[in-house]
């Protein structure tokens, strides 16, 4: 695995099976675990900093944080991340689920793999955006972590049900996680205070899911995503989406629109 595994190898004898509040054990654990790791496990790694998960009093582990982009209007950050996330989406297993241009809010869901061979695991999780004046706040949840136990039998395992305490592997997949999504994050920030100016002027053919003539690049990816691939031919771009959606530039402005 990544550096991300800069994990305590002091683990608990004993993990709670239940609690009076009707959280799980192995919730209430992973939040106990988290709180007590807060200190002990390096607040950045790598030049990310760190943001791990932690279990809700309903016993749910979410991330749940918000980015500082200093200087940069809620529209501009809406922008800017939407784009993105369609830039960095794995088109077999991610997806755009939805996107509130009025609230300037969005939801993401990624797969991503991490690690090799006996190593290897894949997380799948939402993420859900909010974009403000000089923030980008967010919420990881629904985390879910296929693995190979004893680096041999394949699991699939909710976070919650996870015992980091008693479980160096848990622990290390957990840190392993948080290293990756905490880095997700970290270059979209940096993606939204490198462009603090996209230009939009088509909002409703955008709302409306729909490509025009006109639209500009950045415009287009707010309704298609990233296209498949690009062919440029001199001043022109052709931008294809599907064999029945394809998106030609002059200039950098739509000319035609086949679909």
């Amino acid at each position: 695995m990544a550096s991300a595994l800069a994990v305590s190898s002091v683990y608990a004898k004993k993990d709670n099976e239940g609690n009076a509040d009707g959280t799980s054990g192995s919730a209430s654990s992973l939040s106990v675990w988290a709180k007590e790791q807060a200190s002990a496990l390096p607040s950045e790694i790598d030049g990310v900093v760190m943001m791990r998960p932690v279990a809700n009093e309903d016993g749910r582990v979410e991330v749940s944080e918000f980015i500082d982009v200093p200087g940069i209007s809620q529209t501009q950050v809406f922008i800017a991340a939407v784009v993105y996330a369609a830039e960095n989406l794995d088109r077999e297993t991610d997806a755009i689920e939805t996107i509130d241009f009025d609230s300037r809010r969005f939801v993401v869901s990624r797969h991503v793999k991490s690690g090799e061979g006996k190593d290897a695991a894949t997380y799948r999780y939402t993420t859900a955006f909010q974009a403000a004046d000089d923030i980008l706040s967010f919420v990881s949840y629904g985390i879910e972590i296929d693995y190979k136990d004893k680096g041999i039998l394949p699991r699939h395992m909710a976070i919650e049900k996870m015992k980091p305490a008693t479980n160096k592997r848990h622990a290390e997949l957990i840190e392993d996680f948080s290293f990756n999504n905490s880095k997700y994050l970290k270059d979209m920030a940096a993606y939204v205070s490198d462009n603090p100016s996209l230009k939009v002027t088509h909002w409703k053919d955008i709302k409306d899911g729909t490509v025009v003539k006109g639209m500009n690049e950045t415009e287009v990816k707010l309704v298609g995503g990233a296209p498949v691939s690009v062919r440029k031919m001199g001043k022109r771009s052709k931008w294809m989406f599907s064999n029945d959606f394809v998106v030609i530039f002059t200039g950098g402005v739509v000319t035609t629109v086949i679909q």
